[in-house]
Parts: C-alpha cells; structure tokens; sequence
C-alpha cells in the first residue's frame, strides 16, 4: 500500500512539476500517511506487546505534534521546512534502533529478515530527505539548475529505497 501509494504522489509531482505548478502541497499532505503506514509497519514486524505499545505511541505523538505544527506554525511552506526534516530524523532513528535490535537478536542472516531491508531503506531515504527538506527554503530559492541537482539526487535515492523495501516484501512473501 505504501509502495503504490508513493508511486501515485510521486507521479503527481511530476506532472505538477512538468507543468509548472506547485507540486510542495502533495508532500505536505502525504507526510502523515507516509509515517503511519511506516509506523504501522514496524508495529507489526515486532512481537511483544511493549515493543507493539512503542510503536503506537510514537504514532499518536506524531499525529498530536503533526496537527498543532500545522495549526501553530502557518504558512505552510515555512510548516514543512521544519516538520518534514524532522519527521525523517525520527524515521531515522527509529529505523536504527530497529537494526540494532536485529543484530543483537539475529538467530539467522540479516539478509533474509524483512525488517532488515525495511529499516535500511528508511535509514538511506530519510536521512537524504532531512538534508534536502532542512535546506528546502534555501533549494527553492536557488537556481534551476541546482533545484534539479537536489530533486535529481533525492529521486535516485527514492528508487534506492523502494528497491530495497521490494527486498524486504520479497523476504516477507518468502517466510
């Protein structure tokens, strides 16, 4: 659902973006259901019930920070200079801490847990995403050719990333 759901967004943008029109409002509004299914898939990758509490907490803290930052910190593009970088870091670091867990508890290769290529691709996609949305004022404002550079290099780590969330479903389907 995630995958499908990123292809329709990112397939917005691009027509947005072919057609000169703004395409910044369809990340602002995928943001949430972007960290949800995220959460909700490490929610379920884990097995006991503090682990699974962890996880929804961190999602009603999230809903909870969400809507005050959009309330409190209008106009939107100044909202998502902030609030996207940091909704990556904490992807990022929810992410590593999921890697560490597996590594301490890895009874079989890493390479055949689906939660290992989850982790990975979130690590290696957000962790760009921070750095691009935290310099997003400043790439707006920059020339054409640097805009391209940065949403280039931003669009070669997200096939990255979806390649190795494949991975992961492709291990799932396999167990």
């Amino acid at each position: 659902l995630y995958l499908v759901l990123a292809l329709i967004v990112d397939t917005l943008q691009l027509i947005l973006a072919m057609h000169h029109l703004d395409n910044r409002w369809t990340s602002q509004y995928f943001l949430p259901i972007q960290f949800t299914l995220l959460v909700i898939v490490y929610y379920l990758g884990t097995n006991t019930p503090k682990d699974r509490w962890l996880w929804a907490s961190f999602l009603c803290l999230f809903a909870l920070a969400y809507v005050l930052s959009v309330i409190l910190l209008e106009p939107l593009p100044r909202w998502f200079a902030y609030v996207k970088p940091g909704t990556a870091i904490l992807i990022v670091l929810l992410s590593c801490s999921i890697l560490v867990k597996l590594v301490k508890q890895a009874s079989s290769p890493m390479a055949i847990q689906p939660m290992f290529w989850v982790a990975s691709a979130n690590v290696i996609y957000f962790a760009g995403t921070a750095v691009l949305y935290g310099l997003s004022m400043e790439v707006f404002q920059a020339p054409v050719q640097i805009m391209r550079l940065a949403w280039s290099t931003q669009a070669v780590i997200n096939v990255l990333a979806n390649l190795l969330y494949l991975r992961g479903f492709l291990c799932y389907r396999q167990q």
